[in-house]
């Protein structure tokens, strides 16, 4: 929904895009993409015997599997800090 520039909205009417459900499907689609690329890498890596290709891999894996355990938290618990929209006309 679009707004001209003459119409005055009210900040608590504009939509919270950080909380929509396509941002968190789109989120946790690259998670697990993420997750199936440094699989196969590390796969990759142990096959051919090359160090650098799985520290890396491993640590894609890590940082995959860490990112879906915080959200999973995150869904069963709400964060404390809730999120503020700033406008420039709002000041």
């Amino acid at each position: 929904m679009r707004y001209q520039a003459t119409e005055a909205t009210p900040i608590e009417e504009l939509p919270l895009y950080s909380q929509s459900e396509g941002l968190h499907f789109m989120l946790n689609f690259t998670v697990a993409l993420a997750l199936v690329i440094g699989v196969l890498l590390l796969w990759l890596g142990r096959r051919g015997r090359v160090l650098w290709l799985q520290v890396w891999s491993a640590g894609l894996v890590l940082a995959s599997v860490a990112s879906e355990l915080c959200d999973k938290k995150s869904v069963e618990r709400p964060s404390p800090f809730p999120y503020k929209v700033w406008h420039a006309d709002a000041a």
